[in-house]
């Protein structure tokens, strides 16, 4: 989490975390701090959206479900 809140997203990192996280086993502390990081720096949500959006790659269930929820906030 560190690399993403310092270094920044580019299309390796999202590409390789929305593999993870759609895995048929996701690794459950990635998707903790995860959710974690971007509930703490909404921004970065949002990169990694549009950056999947941008390559049409799947947004895991997991981001959509967290976008929705800071949405309402």
């Amino acid at each position: 989490m560190y690399y993403i809140s310092q270094i920044d997203l580019d299309d390796k990192i999202v590409n390789a975390l929305n593999n993870a996280l759609d895995s048929t086993y996701p690794p459950f502390k990635l998707r903790d701090e995860l959710e974690d990081l971007y509930t703490l720096k909404p921004h970065l949500l949002e990169k990694h959206l549009e950056i999947s959006q941008a390559n049409a790659w799947r947004v895991p269930d997991m981001l959509k479900y967290l976008s929705e929820q800071l949405s309402k906030d």
